[in-house]
């Protein structure tokens, strides 16, 4: 399967790769991220993909190792959310939010990013910081479901049901 990819490329295996594990053959899709850093052990798309596996396979030290190397190599946005996904799932939530943040800063219109920042803060138990957040995601993107959803549970909880029913 790997032997015929584009003359061994290691964005050619990269691709590959996730289309693997798009398709639930994460252990296939290491394989082809296993090749893709043979070629280039800096291959950043493909430390990134291993760590997005590692992160579906529930090894979450490992996916921090591996998302680490990809970020230190390209601090993409999408890198350094992975890394902060990775760390709330730790319970490293600080370190969590500082990624978060960190991404942001690197693409502030990305929505996705503001909704994980405002999910992180409400597992601080920042709610009020967290809706801000949420609110942001809302901004750039105001059908987004998910930041809705979280923005109403905050103020639901918060006893706020008016508002809460609007999202």
């Amino acid at each position: 399967l790997f032997r015929s990819t584009e003359a061994g490329s290691p964005a050619a295996f990269c691709v590959l790769a996730r289309r693997l594990l798009l398709a639930g053959q994460p252990t296939e899709a290491i394989d082809g991220c296993r090749h893709a850093l043979a070629v280039d052990p800096a291959h950043a798309d493909s430390l990134h993909l291993m760590a997005e596996i590692c992160l579906h396979l529930g090894q979450l030290d490992q996916a921090i190792e591996w998302v680490a190397r990809a970020v230190r190599i390209e601090p993409r946005a999408a890198y350094v959310s992975t890394l902060g996904t990775v760390l709330q799932r730790s319970g490293k939530l600080a370190e969590a939010l500082k990624a978060f943040e960190k991404a942001i800063s690197i693409e502030p219109e990305n929505a996705e990013l503001w909704k994980n920042f405002g999910a992180v803060l409400m597992d601080l138990n920042h709610p009020d910081q967290a809706l801000l957040g949420l609110q942001q995601a809302l901004k750039l993107h105001p059908r987004y479901v998910e930041a809705a959803n979280l923005g109403g549970l905050i103020l639901y909880r918060k006893q706020r049901h008016a508002e809460a029913l609007d999202r």
